[in-house]
């Protein structure tokens, strides 16, 4: 074989989800977040039982799981979440996490039958934790996304009654805010309150 250059050069560079990625993490560990990393595929009953909602055709579904718990691919990061609350349940709070990762919506017009976005989750449990204080956390990234956006009221079965809100723009930006349910706290094992924010980053695929 003869050695031959290779007739074209690139120069690394970063992809667009990883560079906005990076300043959103930088942002949080900034603001006092401790990062998280957890499984993209989940069970049945921890992705949608525990949080009141009930799976149904939009979900990628495994047809032969190599195991119950990793049958369902993830559509939102609250599990991974809330179980890492529930491991860390006997320390000091308040506690503040969140994660970076991507999330899988069926869409039967891609070649692959799915878009993947990418997103950012948080979530702070104490005493005090509340909507407001996850507010403020949420304005303080969309304010260095240089991003405005209006907040509507909305009922969603995994957060309580008038204490959930969705976040848009004309953009396609999406988030949703809110004090989590009662009852999916006792679902998880919690003990105190729980505010938890998901935000778009951007669509990957």
């Amino acid at each position: 074989i003869e050695p031959a250059i290779v007739p074209t050069y690139t120069i690394g560079e970063a992809r667009p989800e990883e560079k906005i990625s990076t300043l959103v993490r930088d942002a949080m560990i900034g603001l006092g977040f401790t990062e998280i990393m957890s499984l993209l595929l989940q069970s049945i009953e921890r992705h949608f039982e525990k949080f009141l909602l009930k799976p149904d055709e939009n979900h990628v579904i495994v047809e032969n799981p190599k195991t119950i718990e990793q049958k369902v691919l993830r559509n939102h990061m609250m599990t991974g979440v809330l179980e890492t609350f529930n491991k860390n349940r006997r320390k000091a709070v308040p506690q503040k996490i969140f994660e970076i990762g991507n999330v899988v919506h069926l869409n039967p017009e891609m070649e692959t039958g799915t878009n993947e976005f990418r997103h950012m989750a948080f979530g702070i449990i104490g005493p005090e934790a509340g909507y407001a204080e996850g507010r403020m956390y949420l304005d303080a990234i969309l304010r260095e996304l240089k991003w405005d956006a209006s907040y509507r009221a909305v009922k969603h079965p995994t957060f309580s009654q008038g204490r959930c809100a969705e976040v848009m723009n004309e953009n396609g930006l999406w988030a949703r805010l809110g004090e989590v349910h009662p009852q999916v706290l006792n679902n998880f094992g919690l003990n105190y309150p729980l505010v938890y924010c998901e935000i778009r980053l951007m669509k990957v695929i």
